[in-house]
């Protein structure tokens, strides 16, 4: 939406302070609002060292699933941070996995989008390119 888009644009301090007052507001406009300011998608623009990050914190059994729909070039950056042996089982498990219904796999798409929210949340990983410093 247009005011995902808008918020996403702002300082870090100032989108969270607009959501919050939305959210006492309404409460699921504000989460609809979230949902769009960072999508799966997002999660590939991250730094190596950040999507690193993540990929290690997701259990392997979501990443499988959320890999699903993902281009091979895509697959391989989001395995770049993971060790050879770590990377190679989940190729053969991507390789080998069975049809899956689409509802699946963007549900594990959003249970990585949530993790990263967690993540930047405890201060773990830093996403967004209008954070303040000081």
């Amino acid at each position: 939406t247009a005011a995902a888009a808008i918020l996403s644009k702002m300082p870090k301090p100032t989108d969270q302070a607009l959501l919050r007052a939305i959210g006492k507001r309404d409460k699921a406009l504000a989460q609809d609002i979230a949902d769009e300011m960072f999508i799966f998608a997002d999660v590939l623009k991250l730094d190596a060292k950040n999507l690193s990050a993540v990929v290690r914190a997701v259990d392997a059994t979501v990443l499988v699933i959320a890999m699903r729909t993902m281009t091979e070039a895509e697959r391989e950056k989001m395995l770049a941070g993971l060790s050879a042996r770590a990377a190679d089982t989940i190729r053969d498990e991507l390789a080998e996995a069975a049809p899956i219904a689409i509802a699946d796999v963007e549900a594990a798409q959003k249970a990585i989008v949530g993790i990263v929210r967690q993540m930047e949340n405890d201060g773990s990983l830093q996403i967004g390119g209008n954070a303040a410093y000081v």
